[in-house]
């Protein structure tokens, strides 16, 4: 046994050795540190190491390539040392296996009944202890994927809708359009959107706001919030109504009293309108007109606390990955300390910027 697995590795040296300095140490270190522990798995162990051997060498099976070494001990999400995985590696078709979850609290079980019909990802956010009291989103190319002012007219019920699948909750508007192009929401926007319709986030509102630069984009957007819908039957502007009470509290456009700048017009308005401080609020944005995310939670802030609105770019829409971040984010910054106050921002400040993952 000992002689098959020197064979192996000797084999496989020089391939390792072309390798970069990194991939090359972690090809070649499972043949030195290994060898002992396999010699004592018998006959199973030459399929078990070359198994091992075929995924460090196998850029594919490897996963991305890091600049970085990685200390052996170093521990895996689920626990395992990578040297411990190294040596007792699993048989193919179980090393993706996710731990077993842990049995749910009675908090989380508490907040999973009050979602009612919720999937699993949203009753893991149901269950986060801290939640925003005001959800805010950007419209075009965050809620939704095109630019209202790039629109040829306003849509009208009926005519210009787009009936499909809700993300398996039925049929319903999944398309609005405006001549030629078809007004969709992002995936994540209407998994968010939902999921609050289907209350899994006690004590959480909605509202828009939105930079519009002409009056003609904000009638194209408001009359596709009309249409689109969330759940068979809801519509977004139906849902946002639900919230409060039948009130328009939404800030969309750029015409006084607002203007191009949200942090010196939506924000303080919205503030004045829904009465929910700077630092209770999460918004997002995909700020590739401007970084209104920088702007706004650089700004807007409680005289107090000196903390502000939690903030989360979204260059590439509303995904459900930026969405769950920014509910994470929200309550690792605004977490009740010992001494009765609140988390605050790391080095990066309040807004989530590119580097930073799910917390």
């Amino acid at each position: 046994m000992m002689y098959s697995l020197a064979l192996l590795a000797l084999v496989h040296l020089p391939t390792a050795l072309a390798l970069r300095p990194t991939a090359a140490r972690r090809a070649v270190l499972p043949a030195i540190v290994c060898l002992p522990h396999q010699a004592a798995s018998a006959a199973s162990a030459t399929f078990d190491f070359g198994y091992r051997f075929e995924r460090a060498l196998d850029p594919e099976k490897r996963g991305p390539a890091t600049d970085e070494g990685l200390p052996m001990e170093e521990e895996r999400e689920d626990g395992i040392s990578l040297l411990d995985a190294m040596c007792n590696p699993a048989p193919p078709g179980q090393e993706s296996a996710e731990p077993q979850a842990a049995a749910p609290s009675p908090p989380q079980q508490a907040a999973a009944a009050a979602g009612g019909s919720s999937r699993a990802g949203s009753v893991r956010m149901a269950a986060v202890a801290v939640l925003p009291d005001l959800c805010v989103f950007d419209l075009d190319a965050c809620l939704w994927d095109k630019e209202m002012f790039e629109m040829a007219q306003v849509p009208e019920p009926g005519r210009d809708e787009v009936r499909g699948d809700l993300n398996g909750r039925g049929e319903g508007v999944v398309g609005v359009l405006s001549g030629g192009d078809r007004i969709s929401l992002h995936r994540g926007a209407l998994i968010a959107l939902q999921e609050h319709a289907d209350g899994n986030f006690p004590g959480m509102r909605v509202a828009l706001a939105s930079s519009a630069n002409t009056r003609f984009a904000e009638r194209v957007g408001r009359a596709a919030l009309g249409m689109l819908e969330v759940l068979p039957g809801v519509s977004v502007w139906s849902l946002l109504m639900r919230d409060w009470d039948g009130r328009d509290v939404n800030m969309i456009g750029r015409q006084a009293p607002l203007s191009p700048q949200k942090w010196a017009t939506h924000f303080p308005l919205l503030r004045e309108a829904t009465g929910v401080r700077f630092d209770r609020m999460l918004f997002f944005d995909d700020c590739n007109w401007g970084d209104h995310v920088g702007q706004v939670t650089g700004r807007c802030k409680e005289a107090d606390t000196q903390q502000g609105v939690i903030g989360v770019r979204t260059p590439q829409g509303l995904g459900e990955s930026e969405f769950r971040e920014g509910l994470r984010l929200f309550a690792a910054r605004r977490a009740p300390q010992p001494d009765g106050g609140a988390a605050t921002a790391d080095r990066h400040g309040e807004a989530a910027t590119e580097r930073e993952s799910f917390l």
